[in-house]
């Protein structure tokens, strides 16, 4: 089970991570202020807002369905050898990142879905 799923970035101006809690992005656009320098981010309606609610949609979408997931594993294969990864495991490390442009830089988006228990 998820206790929550973050985005963050590094801040355009002083490189300390800016995070939120991607539920809030439900409601709409959403401002975002760096701890360290105060810096506003703004997130409003258009192209990235749908991928990111699109991203949410399909963390909850596995969410709901680990009870079979996690009967489930995938397989690598290197030469002779197999080794088995339960896509339960697989689940709880998630993470992924999205590269995308801010005032002409390009910034990664770390998305987190942590586990409530390991």
């Amino acid at each position: 089970m998820q206790k929550g799923h973050s985005l963050s970035f590094p801040c355009t101006a002083c490189s300390e991570d800016v995070s939120f809690d991607l539920r809030s992005l439900q409601q709409g656009p959403i401002q975002l202020h760096c701890k360290g320098c105060k810096k506003p981010f703004v997130f409003e309606e258009g192209p990235l807002l749908v991928q990111i609610r699109k991203f949410l949609k399909l963390v909850e979408v596995l969410k709901d369905s680990e009870d079979i997931l996690s009967m489930t594993s995938v397989a690598i294969r290197i030469g002779e050898k197999e080794v088995q990864i339960p896509y339960k495991l697989l689940l709880t490390r998630l993470t992924s990142n999205l590269e995308i442009e801010m005032e002409g830089k390009k910034v990664h988006l770390l998305f987190r879905s942590e586990p409530a228990k390991d």
